[in-house]
This record gives structure tokens, sequence and C-alpha cells, in this order.
């Protein structure tokens, strides 16, 4: 028999968290942290954050809890562009905290493929409501709580009374955070790659190079195996060499893996060439689901010191 969720918990959970939410203006972890009390307190409300930046760098961060790890990392990999409640998302006014049902009905949403192959394997979940943190040309985030359909007539009404309790400040403090933690991150990004000792260029996901470092400026000034070419290109004086870096740029940014050329010079000076692309990190605990992409920069060349003459 379903129990209802006590409104004490309720009461006590909705304090910890604004609590999490405004610390989270100067603290990222507390955005962590907002996730892991939900999740602890109610369990049933599952909740997820998911957010994503185009400006000044372009990332994705999801974060899920108290939903099975594998079919997570299912919906990251292969679902998440037939996301059926994405549609409620698009109809959604910036301010209200909604219900998919209200767009989605569940008779209709047990018809997709989202559904058949994928909810109904995670808790059978066919509701979720939803509010959202950011709404703009840089910035897109969104708090959600995912019910399970034996579950949701008793965690329904609870969890749309905490979410809207919660969602003034979430939205409240999230404009504040989001100002400083982008540009904060763009400049760890740049300050690891800029500070290298050696050669570094990095490239968007187009394989334009849009910054290089010191050390590769004064390498590329005398060097004789890799110049910038046409369009901010990275290419080479020799054909091999230039079709080659193109190859290993291309598999970068489409496979995401990371790749090592040896690169011979008219002079016989041999470099290695090292392709690194932004690849998805993923981590998880027994409450908690992450995984973070950067899109942009794509990836980072960096060069070893000439090996000597061949």
């Amino acid at each position: 028999m379903q129990t209802m969720i006590s409104p004490q918990v309720i009461a006590d959970t909705q304090a910890d968290v604004i609590t999490e939410l405004y610390d989270g203006i100067f603290d990222p972890l507390a955005w962590d942290r907002v996730i892991e009390t939900i999740a602890q307190n109610i369990p049933e409300l599952r909740p997820t954050l998911n957010i994503e930046t185009w400006s000044p760098q372009r990332a994705q961060i999801v974060r899920f809890a108290n939903l099975d790890h594998d079919l997570v990392r299912q919906y990251m990999q292969t679902y998440s562009k037939m996301n059926a409640f994405r549609v409620a998302t698009e109809s959604a006014k910036r301010h209200d905290v909604w219900l998919s049902t209200d767009f989605v009905p569940q008779d209709e949403l047990v018809r997709t493929v989202f559904w058949n192959e994928l909810l109904s394997k995670c808790d059978d979940i066919r509701a979720t409501s939803n509010n959202f943190l950011a709404r703009s040309r840089n910035h897109y985030a969104i708090l959600a709580f995912h019910y399970a359909y034996r579950e949701q007539t008793t965690t329904i009404p609870s969890g749309m009374q905490l979410h809207r309790a919660i969602a003034p400040h979430a939205n409240r403090a999230f404009s504040l955070a989001i100002r400083g933690t982008a540009l904060l991150n763009q400049q760890r990004i740049d300050g690891a790659i800029m500070n290298l000792a050696v050669p570094a260029l990095v490239f968007d996901d187009a394989g334009r190079i849009i910054r290089v470092n010191s050390a590769a400026e004064a390498f590329m000034a005398t060097n004789t195996t890799v110049r910038l070419g046409e369009g901010g290109t990275v290419t080479s004086p020799s054909h091999l060499n230039a079709s080659a870096i193109d190859n290993a740029i291309r598999a970068t940014l489409s496979q995401r893996r990371a790749s090592t050329l040896g690169l011979r010079g008219s002079d016989g000076m041999t470099v290695v060439a090292h392709f690194v692309p932004m690849q998805r990190r993923e981590a998880n605990n027994a409450l908690v689901t992450e995984f973070i992409d950067v899109y942009e920069p794509a990836g980072v060349m960096y060069i070893s010191a000439p090996s000597g003459n061949v």
C-alpha cells in the first residue's frame, strides 16, 4: 500500500535544499548537494539537474539521482534525442513549475519508443515535474522530478509541493551563480592549456584553431613540421603531414578519441603531435550519476619536443 510522504520530511527537505541553493551562488558543489539532499530524503522523486551552456563555452552537465546507472548511460548515449518529455519543455512557460502530463498524456507516452525501450525499464516513469532555472540564448537549465507510475498518486502531490516551494529560490540562485561559474570554467580551461610548457593549440568543433599558447607560437615560428593554415586550421608544409594532421583532427571531432602522430620536418627533426578531445566525464555513486560533456573547445593538439635527427 502506498503511503503519503510525510509533511515534516517535505518541510525539512525544503529548508535544507534552500540553504544549499544559496550556497550554490558561490560553491558549484552545492548544486550536487541539492540533488543528493532530495534523493536521500525523498528517493521517490528521482531528482535530475540538467545544465547546458553555449557561451563562453559549450558544455553540458547532467546529474541523475536514484535512477539505474546503466539505463542513465543508455539515455545519454542513445535516447536523449528522442526524449518524449521535450515537447513539454518547449511548450511550458519560463517561470512555471509544470507536470509533463499537462503536455504529454500518459496514454500517448506509452506508445513512444522512448517509453517502451527506456522508461518502462526505469521504474515505469510516466510523469515528471519541472522548472526552468535558465532558458536563454547562452544557458539552458532545468530541475526535474521523475514519478513512477505505481507511486504517482501519492508522490506527485508531494513532489509538486516541494518543487513549487524551492523553484523561486533555485531560479534566483542559479541566475546569480551562472554568471561567475561559466566564466570561471572557461578560465580554468584556458589557464590549464595556456600555462603548459609544451606547444598547445586549441580547436573548436569545426577544427579551427581558436587559441594557441606562447610555447606554440614560438614553436611554429621556427619549426618545419607544423604551421597555421588557411581559415585558422593547423597544417604542415609537407602534404603527407598535412593529411595526417587533418585526419587526426577529424577523428578527434567525430569519434572523440585521442591519437598520436610522429611528424618529420624537412630539417630531419621529428616531433610527436598528440590530439586529445574534451571527452565526456562520467561518475556515479550510490545515489547520483553525473555526466559532464565539454563540446567547445572541442579538443587540444599538443606537441612533444623534437626527438632529434632521424
